[in-house]
């Protein structure tokens, strides 16, 4: 299992390695919701409502979960498509959450783009999905 250290910005009080996620919705319930199902699966996680600051966070990570709103979608593809240029960002994950499908994301770098409403049932099942190509279970 291929998992980053976390530091206290993640799970304060835990030291020993995890696999790590970031979550970033301006929505704060939803991100609480997605970051609670990926807590209780075992990864840290950080939460963010904005997500300009996605790059900062490559190389800790091994998952990206961006929410976006339809004014907000194609300035979080960018954003994703710089984050997967950069050398960290090779080996992480990226799930984008929005309204409907973006051909723009797939060619950005976004490993799924997966469509709202989403359970958190079938949001998990996809990631874990996504995680093990990446050799992280979780």
């Amino acid at each position: 299992m291929m998992n980053t250290s976390i530091d206290n910005d993640y799970a304060p009080g835990i030291s020993e390695t995890v696999a790590a996620a970031v979550v970033a919705s301006e929505d704060a319930r939803f991100r609480r919701l997605i970051a609670m199902a990926l807590r209780e699966a075992g990864m840290a996680v950080k939460e963010m409502r904005i997500f300009d600051t996605l790059a900062l966070e490559c190389g800790r990570c091994r998952l990206f979960v961006v929410d976006c709103d339809p004014l907000t979608a194609d300035h979080a593809v960018e954003i994703l498509r710089l984050l997967r240029r950069s050398e960290p960002g090779n080996d992480c994950a990226i799930v984008m959450l929005s309204h409907e499908e973006s051909v723009a994301a797939y060619d950005a770098g976004v490993d799924m783009v997966l469509c709202k409403p989403v359970s958190v049932n079938m949001f998990m099942a996809r990631v874990r999905s996504i995680m093990r190509r990446y050799q992280v279970i979780i």
